[in-house]
Formats: structure tokens, C-alpha cells, sequence
């Protein structure tokens, strides 16, 4: 039985906010960063996360970060 899945969501934050993030989202978990993809060592397996910054959400003059994770 494959421990493999994928989830796809939008995320209001920068590539860098969510790097600071990271590591007490994953009980600083040792992290290894290539590119756009993020590889988080844990107990038992790794958790990989590819991230791509997108187009600014635009709600009248404000402008919202959008990550694509």
C-alpha cells in the first residue's frame, strides 16, 4: 500500500514567509531547499513541497501574495 499523496493549494503568503515557517511547522525537521522544492526529513519518510509564486491576488489597491504549494 503505497504512503504517497499529493495535495494542490494556494497559500496567502511569499516563498520566504513560508520558509520561515517551515521549520516549527515541521518540529524543525531537518529541511534540505532545491530550487522551488523543499524536502522535509522526518521520522519514517520525507514530505516534499514544490512551490511557485503566482500573480498577486488584487482586492481594490491592496495586493495579496499567492504561493501555489
Amino acid at each position: 500500500m503505497s504512503r504517497e499523496f499529493r495535495v494542490d493549494r494556494e497559500m496567502g503568503c511569499t516563498r520566504a514567509e513560508l520558509l520561515q515557517w517551515l521549520p516549527g511547522a515541521t518540529g524543525q525537521a531537518p529541511l534540505t531547499i532545491d530550487g522551488g522544492v523543499v524536502t522535509a526529513t522526518t521520522h519514517g519518510g520525507s514530505v516534499r513541497i514544490s512551490m511557485e509564486e503566482k500573480a498577486p491576488r488584487r482586492l481594490g489597491s491592496m495586493a495579496l501574495p499567492v504561493l501555489a504549494v
